[in-house]
């Protein structure tokens, strides 16, 4: 289903994929060209993407000018090789994501804590994290601040660099519209919950959600989630703030109540108490997370680790 979110931005619901909710992409359009946002997996929104570019009149050979990707995790840009194949667009994505993006395997290699049998089970994961398309070389390389402009759209690059190192999120300005991937809600209908892979940051994500925070943005457009418009904005953004300090109090509680641990008794505590919400249909998005979220509270002086055993710092 495509839906036109406000004049010339329309939103392209993929398959529906469980705990990720649906999977969307985004179409910028004018009387000649268009931009997408994030295409999504190697298999969705794919097709749909094209028709709805005929359906407003543009032809997909050749009034696409980019492909604007947010970051480069298998659910935003498994599609992106075939569209560029089918539309010779321009590639864009962050200079830290490119890697990523060249080289898809290095999601499952440098992107997530996996233990063996984790990177096993991988090679049958067939949800939206499935790395199942080659990767390909960027078009354009951009950092914090960069323009992307077309026809009377332009987008202000914002690096966040939360979820993933390259992380970025796109403001338009005249339209008061943030194209936030998956720095705002992550999964759908919580806003508390996400992931982050080993090169994010906690630190940096809630310093992007804060700067978020004081922007003029009416309408938020998510991957994972439905568009949130007007006063819904800013409670997004709050809840989503309010996530990740629960996160890193949850993981200072459990901490203080052991009196030391390794990443899988966190984990373990976590899950059996619930006492945070956390991605459940791909076993290494917590691990991955939690030892993020404890390199953040290392770097605030509040815990140390010796020899993958983490400890409140005492003061």
């Amino acid at each position: 289903m495509t839906s036109e979110i406000l004049p010339d931005v329309y939103r392209i619901e993929g398959d529906y994929t469980g705990e990720y909710g649906y999977l969307s992409a985004y179409l910028l359009a004018n009387e000649d060209e268009c931009l997408i946002v994030d295409p999504g997996t190697a298999g969705s929104p794919g097709e749909k993407i094209l028709t709805a570019i005929k359906n407003i009149g543009l032809q997909p050979s050749k009034d696409v000018k980019a492909i604007l990707c947010t970051h480069a995790h298998p659910d935003h840009v498994g599609g992106v090789k075939n569209i560029k194949k089918r539309t010779r667009a321009s590639v864009i994505v962050h200079e830290q994501d490119a890697p990523l993006l060249r080289d898809a395997d290095l999601f499952i290699k440098s992107r997530l804590k996996m233990t063996l049998s984790d990177r096993i089970a991988m090679k049958f994961e067939k949800g939206p994290l499935r790395v199942n398309y080659d990767g390909l070389e960027p078009d354009r390389i951009i950092t914090d601040g960069d323009l992307v402009r077309f026809g009377n759209h332009e987008l202000r690059t914002i690096h966040t660099g939360g979820h993933s190192a390259g992380h970025c999120v796109f403001y338009d300005a005249n339209r008061k519209t943030l194209f936030c991937g998956d720095e705002i809600n992550n999964f759908p209908h919580n806003s508390r919950k996400f992931y982050v892979d080993l090169s994010g940051s906690l630190v940096s994500k809630r310093a992007a959600l804060e700067k978020m925070g004081d922007m003029d943005i009416d309408f938020l457009l998510p991957t994972h989630d439905i568009p949130h418009l007007f006063d819904d904005v800013n409670v997004q953004i709050e809840e989503t703030v309010e996530g990740v300090i629960a996160f890193q109090n949850c993981l200072l509680e459990h901490l203080k109540i052991r009196g030391e641990a390794d990443i899988d008794q966190l984990v373990f505590d976590i899950t059996k108490s619930n006492s945070v919400p956390y991605p459940k249909e791909m076993k290494p998005l917590l691990p991955t997370t939690v030892l993020v979220g404890l390199r953040s509270l290392e770097k605030a002086g509040l815990v140390y680790e010796e020899e993958s055993i983490w400890t409140v710092k005492s003061h």
